[in-house]
């Protein structure tokens, strides 16, 4: 049997809930890396879309300077065909010289509607170009303000994780070498990490087991440790909580 104080008990509760806000700090400090990833992955697929649009202009400017070339081509062709047709000296090559020149102008005509359709395309996909930028730049001014107060905040947890540590170890200090022992004993071998539990109507708060009714009564002298016989964990009567307030 290890003997207690009930003021040594109310360390340990004090102690237990020092250990539970240390532990909440510490995971939201842990996820500041992840949260800001996240914000910079967010971001990443609005530079996706610039790029594709980007990728479209060019592909559509490059088709766009090659069909130009073409219709230039076409019409120094159709120029010498003219130049031929002057110099022919038989209906068969005038004829011959006219298809010629008739089957350039129809390519010419069909390429240089597919580049007003290639123009249309151009501006469209630029004016998509342009809202994808204003989309990026407005994220990208609320995203910095996101990580802002991320950061701010992690700041603002680091500071009391610090003013915490202390606390844990201003009441650490004040429990007995024996009953701090236990008490890290019992947290390594618990899930959740919480090593002492209250027990209200005769039931375990860790377990939400009944303890034996002898064990209860005992418990409400508060003059030794007892632990759970279910879930091991150190339990102390419901009026503890109250004095540790």
């Amino acid at each position: 049997m290890v003997l207690v104080s009930p003021e040594q008990l109310v360390r340990l509760v004090e102690l237990q809930k020092l250990e539970i806000e240390l532990h909440k700090n510490t995971k939201l400090l842990d996820q500041v890396d992840a949260r800001v990833a996240a914000l910079d992955a967010n971001l990443k697929g609005f530079i996706a879309v610039i790029e594709s649009k980007e990728e479209m202009v060019t592909e559509l400017q490059q088709k766009y300077r090659a069909w130009e070339s073409e219709v230039l081509d076409s019409g120094l062709k159709a120029q010498k065909s003219e130049e031929k047709l002057r110099a022919v000296k038989t209906n068969k090559e005038y004829q011959s010289g006219l298809k010629e020149i008739d089957d350039l102008k129809t390519k010419t005509a069909s390429i240089e509607d597919s580049m007003i359709l290639c123009l249309e395309q151009i501006e469209a996909v630029e004016g998509e170009l342009r809202d994808a930028k204003s989309n990026y730049e407005r994220e990208q001014q609320q995203l910095t303000r996101e990580k802002e107060e991320i950061l701010l905040e992690a700041g603002q947890t680091r500071k009391a994780l610090e003013q915490l540590q202390r606390q844990r170890d201003a009441v650490g200090s004040q429990i007995t070498g024996e009953l701090l022992s236990i008490f890290k004993r019992v947290k390594s071998q618990q899930p959740d990490g919480r090593a002492i539990v209250r027990v209200q109507g005769a039931v375990c708060q860790g377990c939400h087991m009944n303890i034996p009714p002898q064990m209860y009564n005992e418990l409400q002298r508060e003059d030794s440790l007892k632990m759970c016989p279910s879930c091991e964990r150190i339990i102390y009567w419901q009026r503890t909580d109250e004095r540790s307030e």
